[in-house]
């Protein structure tokens, strides 16, 4: 997950809704992924998109 999340950073201009939405799309990948951080992830997805509105 460490790697993954190596290439996720705060890029100027972006609103933090929007970051949101990029860390939930992280999270639902690893939680897609065989491994050690899959429940973990997965877990803190659900969290994350019951507080935030839908990208549509």
């Amino acid at each position: 997950m460490l790697a993954i999340l190596n290439g996720f950073h705060r890029r100027p201009g972006r609103g933090s809704l929007e970051e949101a939405h990029d860390l939930l799309r992280l999270l639902l990948t690893v939680a897609q992924q065989e491994g050690p951080m899959s429940p973990k992830a997965d877990r803190l997805a659900k969290e994350i998109a019951a507080r935030i509105p839908s990208e549509n």
